[in-house]
């Protein structure tokens, strides 16, 4: 399914959004956060952490289950396809919903909304999500909207993007990527840019340690952060600079700390 953008303003000259000022976030709730979840504990699966943090973010707003009418969810968790053996509930399994995925459909029958009209499973990532959110409420599709964004971090390898990455092979150009795991920008994009910028500019990858170390100290101020809950300690320059390499100059700690968790506005 492809997510709706008809609504995007995307385009010069569409001048002052028509439902500026009659839309407005008024709740949030962020569920409990761990590195991954265990296969076992199910109030911490996917669906067990975005239950909370829908509860909690209505809880915050002071609605109750009977004033939102428009529940909005996007269907990339970050979770996709897990590497062979499934690490969880071996097949036949009858839905993924609840485990690596809390579709709109999902959370209405487990938390048992009454009043939805409104509901949408696909919609983008959590940016966009929330101006469709938005934009539904500005429409009129809804009154009160709940929106919530999972982050599923399952056993074995991260980010399974197309169906060539569970596979044994990588032949041709892929035998470059794919070995390296999940192929996002902060892999090939950022680091070739980065690469250019130290060439052309005389810099080297030591520069970015400030950046880093900085990264880590305001997520220390999180409490509800991985971090903060689960390795509470600043990084030093040394630390980073021997960091296990990925692919160079590219070290574990300028990449991306997959977590499993829900946020819920």
């Amino acid at each position: 399914m492809v997510s709706n953008t008809s609504w995007m303003r995307n385009r010069e000259g569409m001048g002052v959004w028509e439902h500026r000022g009659k839309v407005a976030i008024v709740g949030w709730g962020q569920s409990h956060m761990d590195r991954r979840w265990d296969g076992v504990t199910m109030d911490r699966s996917c669906g067990g952490l975005t239950k909370e943090a829908c509860l909690k973010a209505i809880a915050d707003a002071g609605l109750s289950l009977g004033d939102i009418d428009g529940l909005i969810t996007s269907a990339e968790t970050r979770a996709e396809q897990t590497w062979a053996p499934r690490p969880y509930f071996a097949p036949p399994y009858d839905t993924e919903d609840g485990l690596i995925k809390a579709s709109a459909e999902w959370i209405q029958k487990e938390l048992g909304f009454k009043n939805v009209k409104y509901l949408e499973s696909d919609a983008p990532y959590i940016g966009p999500m929330m101006g469709q959110a938005a934009q539904a409420v500005g429409d009129g599709l809804c009154e009160t909207a709940l929106v919530w964004y999972p982050m599923v971090n399952l056993e074995g390898r991260y980010g399974h993007n197309n169906p060539q990455n569970t596979d044994q092979e990588a032949p041709g150009n892929s035998a470059f990527t794919l070995p390296w795991g999940y192929q996002a920008g902060a892999m090939f994009n950022n680091l070739v840019i980065f690469q250019q910028y130290c060439k052309k500019y005389g810099k080297s990858h030591d520069g970015l340690a400030p950046l880093c170390l900085n990264l880590r100290r305001n997520g220390l101020m999180t409490p509800w952060g991985y971090y903060a809950m689960h390795e509470p300690h600043q990084l030093t320059t040394e630390d980073y600079l021997n960091g296990r390499m990925i692919e160079e100059p590219l070290v574990i700690f300028d990449c991306d700390r997959p977590v499993n968790t829900c946020a819920a506005f």
